[in-house]
């Protein structure tokens, strides 16, 4: 499971349903789901209502292991980012220094 803003995956689905980050081609009807992250206080109140507590355990559970997995992937992706700019920043002091050598 991905998760991408409206926008982007409104770019990527919009040519094909195919997941951008993970490649998975994306044919069955809840493949594609669009979330509202900040639900009103009507919909927290109802949209558990009536189901059995295991049955929430389990949503919950999910709930809490996709949210893990987003938030290590964002921490990977962030490291990476760190580590190309210092990269690029080690080049241009490299750079720098030759160039005030000349």
């Amino acid at each position: 499971v991905d998760i991408f803003c409206v926008g982007c995956a409104n770019k990527a689905f919009g040519t094909a349903l195919v997941c951008p980050a993970c490649e998975t081609s994306l044919t069955q009807q809840d493949d594609v789901v669009f979330v509202d992250f900040n639900p009103s206080q009507e919909y927290r109140s109802s949209i558990l209502s009536g189901l059995r507590p295991e049955v929430i355990m389990e949503i919950c559970t999910r709930a809490i292991s996709f949210w893990t997995y987003q938030t290590s992937q964002e921490a990977k992706y962030q490291e990476m980012s760190q580590k190309t700019l210092e990269d690029k920043l080690g080049q241009l002091e490299r750079q720098l220094q030759r160039m005030t050598r000349e």
